[in-house]
């Protein structure tokens, strides 16, 4: 019996979850369904179920009458039958599955988890059980009567379901009318099947953005790349960042800079460890942001961003500065206006709330910064070199060209600085948490790193394109992590049909790359750190694989891509080949947390701090 029961859970389970093409396409999938076998397995497993129920109820009906004490909820189902003709035996039988699936799996579920999380956590452990011990005494038995006192124990009960819920996804609901976030219509992608048919079949249709008010402001008026609406500007300044900006040949003009910072900061970290005998902690979550935050800076102005860690002469000031605009730039991009989703009556509730008040504010401190590096380049001589910085080449399209204003150079400079500067930080940290959580994958990528460089002292650019388990480890990194888990919000243009389901002109698109990236139809173990899953593979992040957008796709997909993977991979590369890592006195892998921060970019809430330990090639 015990086996039969087995059986139930597991085909009731199945069938639940199976996929049936009729649930996307309804006009075409059932006959889809009959001939590739699912609709007939489907039936099979319904009419073993049907039989096994059928059968409880018959054992019921000719059962002795149970007595009061020993009444079961089949029993009170039968006596239901028996009162009124509209509960028929498949009513019964319907609600004898919900009681035993949802009864027994996932309480089962639950209490694996507690104690999964227990063990791995003995002082957690220590205390239920001395609470439970206490309150028991040697009665040797805990009833229902007693739990009611044991508060300690009904906090982890609580805390195991809110890290593992029983169903992670809820049983899948349908509205009943059309309805809207606020006033505003909006779409969800979390399937690779529903990406496939945005990005591949629609995406002239979803290549547009929202006028949502934060983005807006810093983007003066959609007049950037990210977030300006789908026309005729936004294809004329893709034009110029694909010449002019993000070009494989731009982007390698920059090499000795990014080189130059990388060694800089390899040095600090090196004398940081050596004047403190060899074991401070290195608060790497701040370095790396310092590191790709002072090559963006380079990059764009032709100065270096730092904060006085390392390199004595730095300002500052100016830091500090831009660590907030990176910040501002951030918090405005995915502030919650009401505007957004009433368009009618939320202006006057931010004004009367202070949201515009301090986005002016905000917006007001950063065109002042953004005009200041600006003035500076008009009045130095630096601005006759035009290809020197990303500044000086605005600023020549600016001169050439009275179409192109100082508004729409501050828009472009705003994206290059987040884009370039956040995403890289955020990738290197995941990469170095998932690494130091998982020591044979961290021996593996420092293997191949230092037998391929030898005791050359540092890896340039050029070396790095053959280091295969370190792009794969890149890789893994971006789909378990993604820089920005929601891609920037899109908007249709058009009406178009997803998946069966029509969707309406001016829908608001969020796409999950999260979700996509830990899709269980197209993973295997999709929540494991496996770098090795790209070393055979074609899946890759450019835009074709819609399981791995990482960096988006189609018409608007990231143009700073090269850029970002180059950034990420060099500074990765170089911190695994200089120093052995590990971790602070008193801490074990367990103790890693993986919390995310909300925003548009997913950083690692709590800072990595790592022991670092120099090698010497010399």
């Amino acid at each position: 019996m015990s086996t039969r029961i087995h059986w139930v859970l597991n085909a009731t389970q199945a069938s639940f979850a199976s996929f049936f093409l009729a649930d996307y396409f309804p006009l075409w999938g059932s006959l889809l369904d009959r001939l590739g076998g699912a609709r007939a397995r489907l039936d099979k497993n319904f009419d073993e179920l049907n039989v096994f129920y059928h059968q409880l109820i018959d054992e019921h009906m000719h059962a002795s009458t149970a007595s009061a004490q020993e009444c079961s909820i089949l029993d009170i189902l039968l006596q239901m039958n028996k009162d009124s003709s509209g509960i028929t035996f498949d009513h019964i039988k319907a609600i004898l599955m919900n009681v035993i699936v949802a009864g027994t799996g996932s309480s089962a579920e639950v209490v694996a988890w507690a104690m999964t999380l227990l063990i791995k956590n003995p002082t957690t452990m220590n205390k239920a059980q001395q609470e439970v011990r206490e309150l028991t005494g040697k009665k040797g038995f805990i009833d229902e009567s007693n739990l009611q006192k044991l508060v300690y124990l009904k906090a982890i009960v609580k805390e195991a379901i809110r890290l593992h819920p029983p169903a992670p996804l809820l049983v899948p609901r349908e509205t009943t009318e059309k309805c809207v976030l606020g006033s505003v219509r909006a779409l969800v992608v979390s399937s690779v099947t529903a990406a496939t048919e945005v990005f591949r079949y629609n995406d002239l249709c979803f290549s547009s953005r929202p006028a949502l008010v934060g983005a807006q402001k810093i983007s003066y008026k959609g007049l950037d790349l990210v977030f300006s609406p789908y026309n005729d500007h936004w294809r004329k300044t893709k034009k110029i960042a694909t010449l002019h900006l993000f070009s494989a040949k731009r982007t390698h003009s920059f090499q000795s800079v990014r080189e130059e910072e990388v060694a800089r900061m390899v040095k600090a970290v090196r004398d940081k460890i050596t004047a403190s005998d060899d074991s401070s902690i290195v608060n790497l979550s701040k370095t790396v942001i310092r590191l790709t935050s002072s090559i963006i800076f380079r990059m764009t102005f032709g100065k270096r961003f730092d904060d006085g860690e390392y390199g004595q002469g730095d300002d500052n000031k100016m830091s500090r500065k831009i660590q907030w605009l990176l910040a501002e730039t951030q918090a405005n991009s995915v502030s919650f206006f009401v505007t957004n989703f009433f368009p009618l009556m939320g202006r006057l509730i931010d004004r009367l709330s202070g949201a515009y008040a301090r986005l002016e504010k905000s917006f007001n401190e950063l065109d002042a910064f953004y005009q200041q590096f600006i003035d500076e380049n008009l009045q130095a001589s630096t601005v006759s070199a035009p290809d020197s910085t990303i500044l000086n080449i605005l600023l020549k399209m600016n001169k050439d060209s009275s179409e192109f204003t100082f508004d729409h150079i501050k828009a472009i400079l705003m994206n290059f600085i987040v884009a370039g500067s956040d995403t890289s930080a955020a990738v290197v940290v995941w990469a170095m948490t998932l690494l130091v959580k998982n020591p044979t994958a961290m021996k593996k990528v420092q293997d191949e790193v230092r037998e391929f460089t030898g005791k050359k002292g540092f890896v340039d650019e050029n070396d790095i394109q053959n280091l295969v388990y370190l792009k794969a480890v890149v890789k893994e990194t971006m789909r378990l992590n993604p820089p920005a888990p929601l891609l920037v919000p899109r908007e249709t243009t058009e009406k178009c049909v997803i998946s069966g389901y029509e969707i309406d002109a001016k829908t608001l698109v969020y796409i999950n790359a999260y979700a996509l990236g830990r899709d269980p139809e197209f993973w295997v173990n999709p929540d494991s750190f496996l770098p090795e899953r790209f070393l055979n593979s074609s899946t890759d992040f450019r835009g074709q694989d819609y399981e791995f957008i990482p960096f988006g796709a189609g018409r608007r997909m990231c143009p700073g891509l090269l850029l970002g993977v180059i950034m990420t991979e060099l500074v990765l590369t170089n911190l695994l080949y200089s120093f052995d890592w590990e971790l602070p006195p008193g801490m074990e892998i367990t103790d890693i947390d993986m919390a995310s921060q909300p925003g548009t970019t997913m950083h690692k809430k709590n800072h990595l701090n790592l022991v670092p330990k120099f090698i010497n090639y010399h």
